[in-house]
C-alpha cells in the first residue's frame, strides 16, 4: 500500500490506523456484510521451566500504567477498561482503532466459528489445501 503497488489489502486495526494517518488518502473499511475480530493471548506452557516468571511477566505486562505504554507504542486497541481509561483522547477516539458498537456487531471471532461450523470447517480446509 505504501508503495502503491496494491490498491486493496487485509490488515489489522494499528497496521490500518498507521496507513492512514501516514497517508489519509488510504481508507480503512470494515466490511459491513461481516469480517474477523481478531485477539491475542498470552500463555505459560505447561512445561515452561520458570512458571512464577512468566506470571511475573504478565503481571507486569497487564498491570494498567505498563499496559497503556504499549498500547500505544503498538497502536492497537485495548479491551481493558483500566488500561482504556488512561489512554490519550487522541487515541481512543480514532473510530480505526476503536470503532463504533454498530460496526463491530458483524464480526465474528474466526477462529471459534471456524471449529464449530462444519461448512466454515470444510471452507478453511479447502482454502489450506489449496
Amino acid at each position: 500500500m505504501r508503495a502503491t503497488d496494491a490498491w486493496m489489502t487485509m490488515c489489522w486495526t494499528n497496521d490500518g490506523a498507521q496507513l492512514n494517518r501516514d497517508m489519509p488518502e488510504i481508507a480503512y473499511i470494515l466490511g459491513t456484510d461481516g469480517g474477523e475480530i481478531w485477539t491475542d493471548f498470552y500463555a505459560i506452557p505447561k512445561s515452561a521451566a520458570n512458571k512464577p516468571a512468566g506470571y511475573a511477566l504478565l503481571n507486569y505486562l497487564m498491570t494498567p500504567e505498563n499496559a497503556v505504554k504499549e498500547h500505544i507504542a503498538n497502536g492497537a486497541p485495548t479491551t481493558d477498561s483500566r488500561v482504556l481509561a488512561l489512554l490519550p483522547a487522541d487515541v481512543t477516539s480514532n473510530k480505526i482503532v476503536y470503532p463504533d458498537e454498530a460496526s463491530l456487531t458483524k464480526l465474528e471471532f474466526g477462529a471459534a466459528v471456524t471449529l464449530t461450523d462444519p461448512a466454515r470447517a470444510e471452507l478453511m480446509a479447502r482454502f489450506k489445501s489449496a
